[in-house]
């Protein structure tokens, strides 16, 4: 029987504004195990094409060496492409026809594995997307400018989440 023990985790972007090396310290600091690490193009805590050139074993390394494992790499802004919206809401992501959009997120859900592989770890999150993100939250940021006003319903209200979990426990040849 194979039991599985979940680390307590955080999501680094939190810290965004911050060097990764003072983040990992603080959150290990604070009794964290794990940390989920932002992806997406412009992320302040990781390059993914760094890591794809050779760099994986030393940004393993630095985790590790605060005593922390990567749970997982989430590209959220880029990999929603795939769904949508796909209008001028996420031109901030990648500007282009919705077809040139979905393209991109699907190119950079299959660069997430790539590095996700190289660096060992089993899951990449990101939002699949949705055309209707506005009936119940103001995502992405743009729409909030497009909606003034506009209310996050009510808990109780039915929300339409896409987030998926991609798992690359394959490698990156399972995604091509």
């Amino acid at each position: 029987m194979l039991l599985y023990i979940m680390k307590i985790g955080i999501f680094t972007a939190l810290y965004a504004d911050r060097p990764l090396d003072d983040v990992l310290k603080y959150v290990s600091g604070l009794g964290y195990e794990a940390v989920e690490i932002p992806s997406g193009s412009g992320s302040s805590h990781i390059n993914a094409e760094e890591i794809l050139k050779g760099g994986a074993t030393a940004f393993k390394k630095k985790v590790q060496g605060y005593g922390l494992t990567i749970s997982a790499l989430s590209d959220h802004a880029e990999t929603q492409l795939v769904l949508g919206p796909l209008d001028s809401s996420t031109d901030d992501v990648f500007k282009g026809t919705p077809d040139e959009k979905v393209n991109y997120g699907i190119k950079r859900a299959k660069l997430m594995s790539e590095v996700a592989a190289s660096l060992d770890v089993p899951v990449i999150t990101g939002f699949v997307g949705s055309p209707n993100w506005g009936q119940w939250y103001i995502y992405p940021p743009k729409n909030e400018e497009r909606r003034p006003g506009h209310k996050i319903r009510p808990r109780s209200a039915p929300a339409r989440s896409n987030l998926q979990l991609l798992y690359c426990e394959k490698g990156a040849s399972a995604y091509k």
